[in-house]
């Protein structure tokens, strides 16, 4: 059995001569950037910055040279490549070969790679890396640490847990204090929804183990004088936890079981808090498995006679909303909840989550007693980058809390999470929470004015709320610009990471690691990891910090291009007998129960050429609402026949679309090279009616205009991922404007090839 040992907390970092010291390490200051140029930050579509990647690139080679010269020098040690060696014919041969086989490789990947940097990307959830990203992640990887253990990572560990620091921090979750947060970088947010499931699993069931510890606890040990230990229930009652009902230890909240090893330790006068964790390893879910734990939990039942009413009926389940990620199905399959226990919320008309059909699902488990362990708000999904309500279902919990039921709140903004910068203060070291328990105040974390933050007030309000989740997926690989693998997980309360701590002999279990040296590669579920991932994301926010002076930067200039790209589109329409753009996020007017046809008229009045500065300066501010919630646009389109009436066949509109597609999207197909690239480059996902609903899919098909005898099991749409922030900012004016020309061309074309019955023919 592995063994808990003393680890690093952020309460632990002290500040000295401009340096964050970690253990016995010094690093560089994260929180030092200043204010900085967006141009400065990336390489360009057309390698605009060139000299400064190869300048950068060629100081790290040189430093990691030097580095190794210098530290043979002082040991003297031989040479190993002589110039004999590098004289000899197999040499340069072997040489040559490797120039060789490196241009091979070089010519490759130019011809068939995806141009992901290009003015014409708009396809999938990636664009360009920032320069000191790619710099960070050069220079670290050259050292190959592994950061699953700081004896092989002496650089990067302190390095990784100064950015794990600055991404609670950037949340707004307390850090230097003690029931401080804890974050990890970890290889994608898969790996980090899969942790945070694990985690919630072991706390769900952690009350049960520590019943089973005290249960077992003998005369005349420590753990005797703690055995009548109580707790405080939900509706606030104080109750011995050996002998309450498996309902209401299955509903402690996630801080009172976490407190509960001090508070075991304070009773029976044992001085080091990790001796209880260790004592109750043998105890929990991970050691004795589900099948057994079920068994000791209903056994208890049976031997305190708990009535039925008091009793869980079965084990946790976990709720979703259907547009949840698939690494959903993985983390409930992999944490033994199983696929089953994965329940799906499915979602309104806007693809998010609704508060009252959670509700009425969790009140559903309440009255049948099937506890939830945990409830999952998606902070900009993946196909259509909506926002759950992430505010009103911590507050709906507030009041199942009263009525008898809990359940950990998990927000996985992967896809969104860097987009708190828009609206995040800056903030340094020295922030107000040190050595406190209190929560950063609102006002303290959030720029009050948003008139010009291209993010609805609806956004804004549940962006605010993730500070008050459990915990929080953040890939910096996604709207952090930061190149793979780097995603992460945030923990609001730190102590969690003991349920998921395993360690070995050799990354700092047995005192193998010195006090002062602290780990981290023992918390959660990989072993190995790259150093050079979280170098990557500590340079990028050293250099362009998460708040409105750095990242907010990049963040503005995106969901500006977004919301102008979805203008644009929708000024197709006006006055267009050959078809209509109709996009997945309602028009404003729809909202009122309006014609769309208003809103076409209206983007033309009001917003002219849909410049930058008429957004801005719009009195009304209806622009902040128009568009998704984030950057990916969704839109289908519908031809019209040539006496103007609108498409209403099914599969006519499937086929159209996907056409379309076809003619915007790479092909896989080896003879296509950059040469016959398309001219912009889309995705496209499909809605599926067991998965989104009646609902959605109703309300999607009757807006395009669709009539139907059945409900359609499917509805395929076009996704535009707008993350380029100089699409609009080119030294030639506004790029989309060519784009959307590329757009209104196609469509058209198309639209005369299905007139004349020429466009299904090609498809068939």
């Amino acid at each position: 059995m592995h063994k808990l040992t003393k680890t690093i907390n952020f309460r632990d970092i002290q500040k000295h001569d401009e340096k964050l010291v970690v253990g016995s390490a010094k690093v560089p200051d994260i929180s030092k950037g200043i204010p900085g140029e967006p141009a400065a930050w990336f390489l360009g579509p057309q390698a605009e910055n060139n000299d400064l990647l190869k300048e950068l690139i060629e100081k790290s080679q040189e430093s990691v040279a030097n580095y190794r010269r210098l530290y043979s020098e002082i040991h003297g040690d031989p040479s190993v490549i002589t110039k004999a060696i590098k004289d000899s014919e197999l040499y340069k041969t072997s040489v040559e070969e490797l120039k060789s086989a490196h241009q091979e490789l070089l010519d490759y990947l130019s011809s068939h790679s995806t141009p992901f940097a290009s003015l014409r990307y708009q396809g999938h959830m990636l664009w360009e890396n920032p320069l000191p990203a790619l710099a960070g992640y050069y220079a670290t990887m050259l050292h190959n640490p592994n950061n699953v253990t700081i004896q092989a990572s002496t650089a990067t560990t302190p390095l990784a847990i100064v950015l794990s620091m600055d991404m609670c921090k950037m949340i707004g979750y307390p850090v230097q204090c003690k029931n401080e947060a804890w974050s990890h970088i970890t290889a994608d947010g898969s790996i980090a929804n899969i942790e945070a499931t694990w985690a919630t699993r072991e706390v769900k069931y952690m009350p049960f183990s520590l019943a089973m510890l005290l249960d077992d606890a003998e005369p005349g040990t420590p753990l005797w004088q703690a055995r009548d230990m109580a707790f405080t229930t939900l509706n606030g009652d104080s109750q011995v936890l050996r002998k309450a009902s498996s309902w209401t230890l299955f509903n402690i909240p996630m801080d009172e079981v976490l407190a509960l090893p001090e508070k075991i330790a304070d009773l029976a006068n044992i001085e080091d808090i990790f001796t209880v964790w260790n004592q109750l390893l043998p105890y929990t879910y991970n050691a004795i498995g589900g099948a057994v734990m079920w068994q000791k939990i209903t056994k208890r039942d049976d031997v305190l006679a708990v009535p039925t009413n008091r009793r869980a009926s079965q084990p946790p389940i976990m709720l979703a909303p259907s547009t949840r990620h698939y690494s959903w199905p993985k983390a409930a399959a992999v944490c033994d909840f199983g696929m089953k226990g994965l329940w799906s919320v499915m979602v309104d008309e806007y693809a998010r989550q609704p508060v009252t059909i959670l509700q009425e699902k969790i009140t559903h488990c309440l009255e049948k007693r099937i506890p939830v362990a945990m409830v999952v708000a998606v902070i900009g999904t993946t196909e259509e980058s909506s926002v759950d309500p992430l505010a009103d279902m911590i507050d709906m919990r507030n009041e199942m809390r009263l009525q008898g039921i809990d359940f950990n709140i998990h927000a996985d903004a992967a896809w969104g999470g860097y987009m708190i910068a828009a609206i995040r203060k800056d903030y340094g070291f020295e922030d107000k929470g040190i050595n406190t328990n209190s929560i950063f105040l609102e006002d303290e974390l959030f720029v009050k004015n948003t008139k010009n933050i291209p993010l609805s007030d609806y956004v804004i309000k549940h962006y605010k709320a993730l500070r008050h989740s459990d915990s929080v997926t953040i890939d910096p690989h996604k709207m952090g610009y930061i190149q793979y693998p780097a995603g992460s997980i945030l923990y609001r309360n730190g102590e969690i990471r003991r349920l998921t701590t395993f360690t070995g002999s050799y990354i700092g279990g047995s005192g193998s690691v010195a006090t002062d040296q602290y780990t981290i590669g023992c918390f959660g579920l990989e072993g190995s990891k790259p150093g050079a991932a979280p170098a990557a994301v500590y340079l990028t926010h050293r250099v362009i910090r998460p708040t409105v002076k750095g990242y907010g930067k990049i963040i503005n200039k995106s969901m500006i291009n977004a919301k102008r790209f979805y203008m644009k589109l929708m000024a197709l329409n006006k006055d267009n007998d050959m078809y209509e753009c109709v996009p997945l996020q309602k028009m404003p007017c729809e909202h009122k129960g309006e014609q769309r046809q208003a809103d076409y008229r209206r983007i033309i009045q009001q917003y002219g050429e849909i410049k930058e500065h008429n957004l801005q300066q719009c009195n009304t501010g209806n622009w902040r609402e128009f568009g998704p919630d984030l950057n990916i646009v969704d839109y289908v389109f519908n031809p019209k026949r040539a006496n103007g009436c609108e498409n209403t066949d099914v599969a006519a509109f499937r086929s159209f679309n996907q056409y379309f597609y076809d003619k915007f999207r790479v092909q896989y197909e080896d003879e296509q090279t950059i040469e016959n690239f398309p001219p912009l480059m889309v995705s496209m996902t499909t809605f599926n009616l067991e998965e989104y609903g009646e609902e959605f899919i109703g309300t999607f098909a009757e807006r395009i205009g669709l009539v139907y005898k059945y409900m359609p099991q499917d509805l395929p749409c076009i996704r535009s991922t707008l993350m380029d922030p100089y699409v609009t900012e080119t030294a030639e004016g506004d790029f989309l404007d060519t784009l959307i020309e590329v757009i209104d061309t196609e469509v058209k074309h198309m639209v005369q090839l299905w007139r004349d019955g020429i466009l299904f023919e090609s498809l068939e």
